[in-house]
């Protein structure tokens, strides 16, 4: 028994645990996490079998162990290479660093412990019992401290945070591999013969990289904040500018008002009923431009829509809307500025690149339950055969969507274009 425990922690629980840490970060549904889980325990232990037969110096395994979750995670449950291999990455760097601190700890104990002592022959399943709870913790400690938008969202430099936890875990395992190795000397008389270690040297390094560890994620959090807030004040800057923009609409229009009512009089004076009929119409029509067009149930985003549709109709489109946002606080008037905004300027640009008599923009909006699906569609070039590359906008829309739980879906076909944004509103 104490001879397949450690199998049974490495092939199975250890990597199970760093799959669920992964799913934590991703909603799938339990079909196919249930198939990507088989799957990944079935390539992980050939992997494993061939770390065994195969080995590379400075703990190489490292990078193909890492990518094995991150190509699964792509491939089975369609979720972004970069945001896959960073929770990879980052569960078999804890997983390292838990390792390093145990071994070291099992291994100064042993050479502390009389060889007649009879749990000696049980120290590798203590050790693997001990790598799992505090691998289990550090993980949960992870997942309370730093939510999936600190490792999900495209376009952040994600190498500033793979660079050095890759490092760290390499360090983990060189030191094990060169220090402690695969071979231990035992002697009934003497105990421990061989590796002959500084432990308390060790010790302090091992838990030095852990501290290390912890510091790289929380400067890392702070850095995705500052880059959310960044583009949440892009964002701001660009509706206080179309706000402006309106206002000084409206402030010449009312500055006129006097003259109009001048116009209006002397052609009602000169019996010019028709002329003064049509033109009040054109005044009436120039009002309802000013006026905010659509009623979402929040002013601040009814004023974003109504400079992006009165965008929309310059261009030649006749927008279309159906739309009535949640009246809770739960998404923010700036998350869904940030949504619209940038949706919409995706949309108007793409319908800048057809024929006028072509263009079309429709938006949508939709809850059921604590569901709520924001779809934007519109019309697109021939040439466009698949979704584009990620863009800002895009990205931002993503952090948005994923701070509230939810997901973006984009789908392609017959010249149109079409942007699915689900949230989940608690």
């Amino acid at each position: 028994m104490d001879r397949v425990l450690p199998y049974f922690f490495t092939l199975f629980l250890l990597p199970g645990i760093s799959f669920f840490f992964f799913c934590q970060y991703f909603r799938f549904s339990r079909k196919r996490k249930c198939l990507c889980g088989l799957v990944y325990l079935f390539l992980n232990t050939g992997l494993s079998l061939a770390e065994l037969c195969f080995p590379l110096p400075g703990g190489l395994w490292l990078f193909p162990e890492s990518c094995l979750l991150a190509l699964l995670g792509n491939l089975i449950l369609h979720c972004s290479f970069q945001e896959a291999l960073t929770c990879s990455a980052l569960s078999a760097s804890i997983l390292s660093v838990c390792q390093g601190f145990v071994q070291c700890i099992i291994f100064w104990l042993a050479t502390e412990l009389s060889p007649h002592v009879p749990c000696l022959k049980y120290l590798d399943s203590i050790q693997f019992f001990l790598i799992t709870i505090l691998f289990s913790l550090s993980l949960y400690f992870v997942i309370k401290t730093f939510p999936p938008p600190v490792f999900t969202g495209a376009k952040r430099p994600v190498l500033l945070l793979l660079i050095p936890i890759f490092f760290i875990s390499l360090t983990e395992r060189t030191i094990s591999d060169s220090v402690y190795g695969s071979v231990v000397i035992w002697d009934n008389q003497l105990g421990f013969v061989y590796p002959i270690v500084e432990h308390r040297s060790i010790f302090l390094l091992q838990l030095f990289a852990g501290i290390c560890h912890f510091i790289i994620l929380f400067i890392w959090k702070k850095l995705t904040d500052s880059m959310l807030l960044e583009q949440q004040l892009h964002a701001q800057e660009l509706y206080l500018r179309e706000v402006c923009s309106r206002y000084e609409e409206t402030r010449s229009f009312r500055h006129d008002v006097k003259n109009h009512f001048t116009v209006v009089r002397e052609l009602l004076n000169a019996q010019e009923i028709q002329k003064a009929t049509e033109y009040l119409s054109h005044l009436d029509q120039e009002a309802d431009s000013l006026s905010c067009p659509i009623h979402t149930g929040r002013s601040a985003v009814d004023a974003l829509l109504g400079s992006k549709l009165a965008l929309a109709r310059q261009h030649h489109m006749n927008p279309q809307w159906d739309l009535l946002l949640p009246g809770g606080k739960e998404v923010s008037d700036m998350d869904w500025c940030i949504l619209l905004a940038n949706g919409l300027d995706n949309a108007i640009h793409a319908n800048e690149m057809v024929p006028p008599e072509q263009r079309m923009l429709k938006i949508n909006g939709n809850q059921k339950g604590n569901l709520y699906l924001l779809s934007i569609e519109n019309t697109c070039t021939d040439t466009l055969e698949k979704p584009p590359k990620e863009s800002t906008g895009l990205s931002n829309i993503r952090t948005v969507a994923k701070k509230h739980g939810g997901t973006v879906h984009i789908t392609l076909s017959k010249n149109c274009f079409r942007l699915d944004i689900l949230l989940i509103i608690s």
